[in-house]
């Protein structure tokens, strides 16, 4: 229906976005096993990832350009037309358009800086995870 490019264009931004938040999970997941040791930190978790999360942010760069394609290919491809607006991939995804889906997706996941650059401002020098906040906020802000 798609051909590579448009494909890659599309979707592909929202796979890498995925892959990281697999990532992510994968380590809270593993953190979390033994609960014994498990020290519920934010920086010192994000700090494992961090060389993930700068990817992660580009990734809205890919926003205009995603809904460019978007319209060229539904103008160019009646078929793709006809699947992203059908009420069965409507349904599928809770009733929003294909294209809202992807590029919500990639803003959410772009606004995580703003979320711990607010953690690390409210979190007290004197606290365990402060050094590991600090480092991950330079290092990706």
């Amino acid at each position: 229906m798609l051909d590579d490019i448009s494909f890659d264009l599309l979707f592909g931004p929202v796979c890498k976005v995925s892959s990281i938040l697999e990532t992510i999970m994968n380590l809270l997941e593993e953190k979390s096993q033994d609960v014994a040791h498990f020290e519920p930190m934010i920086g010192a978790l994000y700090c494992e990832v961090k060389p993930h999360l700068n990817l992660y942010k580009a990734q809205k760069s890919t926003i205009p350009q995603m809904r460019d394609v978007f319209k060229q290919t539904c103008e160019q491809n009646e078929n793709f037309k006809t699947f992203v607006s059908s009420d069965t991939t409507r349904s599928c995804l809770g009733g929003y358009e294909v294209l809202d889906v992807l590029t919500n997706i990639l803003e959410f996941a772009s606004e995580y800086d703003k979320h711990l650059e607010n953690i690390y401002k409210h979190t007290p020098d004197t606290h365990i995870d402060h050094p590991n906040l600090r480092a991950l906020v330079e290092s990706v802000l």
